[in-house]
């Protein structure tokens, strides 16, 4: 039996590393179906990244109750909380006013998908974002 941040930290290194076996995926689903918890807020976000994944990678596979786990993290989730914190700082600013005058581009500023994916300047059509990370979010410890 593991715990959310057992198979949160796993989702996540699944994820990254691209994943395929369909073995390990299943003990992970299993394992947060059989949680009786209510899955916590803070650990939400790669849960529902990994539906997105799974999707595509698992077309035949059955999420359902995978996906019902996530209900009420769901309803007071918000990925678009952070934009509003972001657009305070200047340096994000400069960065938009430097796509626009010198590169000539108009991206879309803040903008959030699936209410889970924050992307800083996106580029809709071509399919391109550009996710603007200042030195105070990089500390390099």
């Amino acid at each position: 039996m593991f715990d959310y941040p057992t198979v949160y930290n796993a989702v996540y290194y699944m994820m990254f590393r691209e994943s395929k076996d369909e073995k390990i995926w299943k003990a992970l689903i299993d394992a947060t179906i059989d949680n009786d918890d209510i899955l916590p807020l803070m650990y939400f976000r790669p849960f529902k990244m990994s539906r997105y994944y799974l999707e595509k990678v698992f077309p035949e596979m059955d999420l359902t109750d995978y996906i019902d786990k996530f209900f009420y993290a769901e309803r007071y989730f918000n990925a678009a909380a952070m934009d509003t914190y972001l657009t305070y700082d200047n340096e994000y600013l400069e960065f938009k006013g430097f796509l626009n005058q010198k590169c000539l581009v108009y991206p879309i500023a803040f903008m959030t998908l699936h209410n889970t994916f924050n992307l800083h300047y996106v580029f809709y059509d071509q399919k391109i974002a550009i996710n603007f990370h200042l030195k105070t979010m990089c500390p390099p410890f």
